[in-house]
């Protein structure tokens, strides 16, 4: 399960473009009022399958209360929905 879409890394001097980034969801950690959503940043699904070195690396944090609630309950499958909702993966689609 990942997401995949364009991704534009700034690293200082240098601006890498990733146009097939894949997106994944490593671990979400939550408590009453926060919960963090670590994703690694894979160039490409290729990379991903070979255990490459990942291009980023970001948590997200945001209320517990706004991770969706799926069925039957599973954290990752979580956060997926609620990264579909932010505006850095508008038109990035399923892997």
């Amino acid at each position: 399960m990942a997401l995949q879409g364009n991704l534009t890394a700034d690293r200082n001097v240098y601006v890498y473009e990733f146009p097939l980034c894949y997106a994944r969801a490593v671990e979400v950690r939550s408590d009453y009022l926060t919960s963090y959503i670590t994703v690694w940043f894979y160039a490409d699904a290729a990379a991903r399958q070979a255990n490459a070195v990942t291009v980023k690396v970001e948590t997200i944090v945001l209320a517990t209360a706004d991770l969706p609630v799926v069925s039957p309950p599973n954290p990752i499958v979580s956060a997926y929905e609620y990264m579909k909702t932010l505006p850095q993966f508008a038109g990035w689609v399923d892997a």
